[in-house]
């Protein structure tokens, strides 16, 4: 009897030690694992342990979450988000009070570094992520199979629905305003004469261009829906600017539509802009934008400025064969003249330097084209690696075959486009220029 006794204390001597150590086990995982706050929730640290006292443990951990989630819901978002900080305006009234911290603040429309409509434009994008399996299995743009597209792309929804196109409005300019000074610091505006800003938008960008170079001129072209809604959007926020800016509709795929953007006079030094538009489009729609913008040039001679010599870079070789030629006959014209030769020969000498002078002005690049993209390339700083394939992936969910792209794959989209990649200018932000030439 006294046997039986001690095994049954023994027993529960064991019992309450396991218990005990079971306890104090499961203290440890909470105040490591930290089950209530997702910011820090983590099971590895108890991943490994014997699998009935994992379940335990586990059947545990879902109990807080479930106190947690007893909370009423503002607070706990609050304490779980990170968006907002304690206040003490209001306290004590319902408990605890809260306020926007930076970077919720963000989001009120007023904010001057504003993002409410970037992050809604993102919603609307990753509504496709819920279908992005099902569209690479039947090789289907995923945005295409979301309820919002009802199978149409995603400029026929902005096209068709007032309020997601002020919502993509929105969203492009407060991309310039995290992106644009970082672009206007990097590049060299003031070499240009007149800017044509290519699928601009609203004009965001141009805008803060032409404030920023008070010699600048600038067009702005996108289809006719955008242009009108940008005039407005201008006469409200940039009157100043309007003298110097002008309006253009039609489409980038039509070179016949394209404006000249010469309105700063015979010789202009003109740029046209590529700014966030290539990476919405797969590579045959990319070599038809850039083709139309090459033909169109061709078109209209673009103005004729010798853009590359600007900021002392290296130009054409035939550019520098032209040149040798003009100089040459002119040397030889004068050194008839020297030696006496009739004067009808010198004039004939001094037309021949002429025409030599227009062939070499019309062999001079007559513009430039610029793209501004967040290239997958090291010309962008490293710490922004994460957010361009973000933004490669998203490319794709929206789009289909659609992508950020790096220099090897715009150089050779330039090169099958009759342009030559002349150079990549890094900027502090996210984006880099990209500046093209036209090819002999």
């Amino acid at each position: 009897m006294d046997h039986i006794a001690t095994a049954i204390l023994l027993a529960l001597a064991a019992l309450g030690a396991g218990a005990l150590l079971l306890g104090a086990l499961a203290l440890v995982c909470v105040l490591v694992s930290r089950p209530w706050d997702p910011r820090f929730r983590s099971y590895g640290a108890v991943a490994a342990l014997p699998f009935p006292a994992f379940r335990v443990i586990c059947s545990f951990f879902g109990a807080c979450e479930r106190l947690a989630a007893m909370k009423p819901g503002p607070f706990r978002v609050a304490e779980v988000t990170g968006l907002y900080v304690q206040s003490q305006v209001g306290a004590g009234l319902l408990g605890d009070a809260f306020a926007l911290n930076a970077v919720s603040a963000c989001l009120l429309p007023d904010h001057p570094a504003g993002m409410g409509d970037f992050v809604a434009l993102f919603k609307d994008h990753y509504d496709g992520l819920a279908h992005l399996s099902e569209g690479l299995r039947r090789g289907v743009v995923p945005f295409k199979l979301t309820e919002l597209s009802k199978g149409r792309s995603f400029f026929d929804v902005v096209a068709d629905s007032e309020r997601h196109a002020k919502t993509f409005d929105g969203a492009m300019r407060q991309v310039d305003n995290i992106s644009g000074g970082s672009i206007l610091r990097a590049y060299p505006w003031r070499r240009f004469d007149h800017v044509v800003d290519v699928a601009g938008g609203n004009g965001q960008f141009l805008a803060r261009l032409l404030a920023a170079h008070p010699k600048l001129r600038g067009t702005l072209f996108d289809l006719a829906p955008q242009v009108e809604r940008g005039k407005q959007w201008w006469r409200e926020q940039h009157a100043a600017l309007l003298p110097r800016a002008s309006f253009a509709a039609g489409d980038m795929f039509d070179p016949s539509t394209l404006p000249a953007g010469a309105a700063a006079g015979d010789g202009a030094k003109v740029a046209y802009v590529l700014r966030n538009i290539l990476h919405d489009w797969d590579d045959k729609s990319c070599l038809a934008i850039l083709g139309a913008i090459r033909e169109h040039i061709e078109i209209v001679g673009g103005g004729g400025g010798d853009v590359s010599q600007a900021d002392g870079a290296p130009v054409q070789s035939q550019q520098e064969e032209r040149q040798q030629n003009g100089r040459r006959v002119e040397a030889e014209a004068k050194g008839r003249q020297a030696a006496g030769r009739s004067e009808k020969d010198g004039a004939a000498a001094t037309s021949c330097s002429v025409r030599s002078e227009k062939r070499r002005r019309r062999g001079s690049p007559p513009a430039a084209l610029l793209i501004v993209e967040a290239t997958l390339s090291d010309a962008i700083l490293p710490c922004n690696l994460k957010h361009r394939h973000v933004s490669d992936m998203t490319m794709m969910m929206v789009f289909g075959s659609a992508k950020e792209r790096d220099e090897r794959q715009f150089g050779a989209l330039l090169a099958a486009a009759g342009w030559r990649l002349r150079r990549v200018v890094p900027t502090t932000g996210l984006y880099v220029v990209i500046e093209a030439l036209p090819a002999p």
